[in-house]
């Protein structure tokens, strides 16, 4: 076998390892590039929330309220396929971080979350997946509206 016979089966070789890199790839945790589709924010496509799944708000989200200025109050959340939640409260310039569980029940389009300390919300949602409203109540049964955005 000449040298120009092993040049052409090193290149085959590395050819062949080349697309089964890429397959294995593609099929662990690279399907993302071929699957995903974000929107200009960088987050998935917004599903209305009445055809939305409780795995469509599996994501990080930033909640105002629309009675209070951000100063007065802003969070950050997130919410874990496995139903539970991380958060980060400003109340006044002060910080509470939290740990909970949360839901959505799609048949009647409501939206909850609890904190382990008690802190909670819940009420209806309307919007979208990357931007919704619960018009609810707080754990101390104040009525409010919080404004969930990607």
């Amino acid at each position: 076998m000449g040298s120009s016979s092993t040049i052409w089966i090193v290149l085959v070789i590395v050819l062949i390892l080349a697309v089964v890199c890429c397959l294995t790839l593609a099929c662990v945790g690279g399907a993302l590039f071929f699957v995903y589709s974000p929107d200009s924010s960088g987050s998935a496509n917004p599903k209305p929330v009445e055809q939305a799944n409780t795995s469509d708000f599996c994501a990080e989200y930033q909640i105002t309220d629309p009675e209070r200025t951000y100063s007065e109050y802003h969070a950050t959340i997130t919410f874990d396929c496995d139903m539970t939640m991380s958060s980060v409260e400003y109340v006044d310039g002060e910080e509470f971080a939290g740990q909970g569980t949360w839901s959505f029940d799609k048949y009647s389009l409501t939206f909850s979350f609890e904190t382990e300390a008690g802190a909670r919300f819940s009420g209806t949602t309307q919007g979208n997946t990357n931007d919704f409203t619960i018009d609810g109540q707080w754990s101390n049964g104040t009525p409010g509206e919080i404004r969930l955005t990607r």
